[in-house]
């Protein structure tokens, strides 16, 4: 598995009682340690980090002057709470993201997906 990887579990009973259950469960891995996995030519980050939910991503496209960016941020168990779009500039990222939301505390994943690469950032929220 590689960071950020979803993996889905489904787990099913068949009784004597009679009658089947069955309970799913997604999951995101998570290397442990890891902060940050960037591609090549794609330098990133957020500051601040723990945040309430807003945050600044900045950072520098070496090989990607000017061009359309997204993100998304998901929680423990893969699921998209927020995705926005921004813009790469001269080379450079630099976006403020408001969640808009009361995120509950925890970790969180931000994805960054521009033409020149993509980046994984793992985040806290402390409200």
């Amino acid at each position: 598995f590689n960071n950020g990887d979803s993996v889905s579990c489904q787990v099913s009973n068949t009784g004597v009682c009679g009658g089947t259950s069955a309970y799913s469960v997604k999951m995101v891995v998570f290397a442990e340690g890891v902060n940050q996995v960037s591609a090549a030519g794609m330098n990133v980050s957020i500051s601040p980090n723990p945040n309430n939910g807003v945050f600044t991503l900045r950072g520098e496209m070496t090989n990607t002057a000017a061009g359309a960016l997204s993100y998304e941020v998901t929680n423990v168990l893969g699921e998209v709470v927020y995705k926005g779009a921004g813009t790469i500039v001269e080379g450079k990222i630099n976006e403020v993201v408001k969640t808009g939301k009361d995120l509950p505390n925890g970790i969180y994943l931000l994805h960054v997906h521009a033409a020149g690469g993509n980046a994984l950032i793992r985040f806290a929220v402390e409200q």
